[in-house]
């Protein structure tokens, strides 16, 4: 993994772009910290009008911190995980380390899954949240809430499934040093499983620090959200990632299956001598 994400010319150590979503971070996340402020010691009634955008603010903080959000969460679900798939019957840990292997070289693709899911947790909690705090709300609104968040999952498939379809030669490489298929179906089981965790807790961080100050005057507090809610979320984004994630593994492990032309013909010409 390190040598493939080196060939792909992924930096190491302090790059400018680095620096720059770090930049970015700060600067959105302080932005939404003062657009909260703001809208806070502003009119009751024009709260739920800048929450949108409140949320936005946060969301691109998260946006820019990425990188270093995905190579967290690798490290803190490492020892949770290892504990999991260390029984020899799941795998004896070996996918779990091709994962965060995985998770260390290409933390930049791993933040482009976390991004959007999320955006998909912090939009639909907020809806939610809007919904449930009112007595009986209308068909419109539940089913504009339903489209939102439908458009923000496809959204979030769609880029998780570019992801795992350039992952070819990974796959291919894994395949040639002895990785069995079921190794290769749990490691991405592994990443999913942290996409899921890095997203849903960035998405739901994000709703509470716009709705603890700002939920109750917008009519959203978290706090009417049964567990159910919360649970349905989850289990929601863990089937939309593993679904994105493993599409293309079917493609990707046929092609790997096969011996690599030059292989071929060399067995040709030897059998010919």
């Amino acid at each position: 993994m390190d040598a493939l994400g080196d060939s792909a010319g992924a930096g190491r150590g302090i790059t400018v772009t680095g620096v720059v979503r770090g930049v970015g971070a700060v600067l959105a996340l302080c932005g939404g910290a003062a657009l909260t402020a703001i809208t806070a010691a502003g009119p009751r009634e024009e709260v739920g009008e800048h929450l949108p955008l409140v949320l936005l603010a946060h969301l691109v903080g998260v946006g820019f911190a990425g990188p270093a959000i995905g190579r967290t969460a690798a490290r803190l679900l490492a020892v949770p995980v290892r504990l999991v798939t260390a029984p020899r019957a799941l795998g004896g840990g070996a996918a779990a380390e091709l994962a965060f292997a995985q998770a260390r070289a290409e933390s930049r693709r791993l933040s482009s899954a976390v991004t959007p899911v999320a955006l998909v947790v912090a939009f639909t909690l907020v809806k939610l949240a809007a919904l449930a705090s009112v007595a009986e709300p209308s068909w419109v609104d539940l089913f504009a809430t339903v489209l939102y968040a439908a458009f923000a999952a496809f959204a979030a498939a769609n880029t998780m499934v570019l992801l795992s379809a350039e992952r070819r030669r990974e796959v291919a490489l894994l395949r040639a040093v002895g990785a069995g298929t079921g190794q290769v179906v749990r490691m991405l089981v592994v990443e999913a499983a942290t996409v899921t965790c890095a997203g849903f807790g960035c998405g739901a961080a994000v709703a509470l620090a716009v709705t603890l100050p700002l939920g109750d005057a917008a009519g959203a507090p978290l706090s009417s959200l049964p567990p159910t809610t919360w649970l349905g979320t989850a289990a929601g984004v863990l089937a939309l990632a593993l679904a994105a994630t493993l599409a293309p593994l079917p493609g990707h492990l046929r092609r790997a299956s096969g011996p690599p032309a030059a292989s071929v013909a060399r067995d040709r010409e030897m059998t010919a001598s």
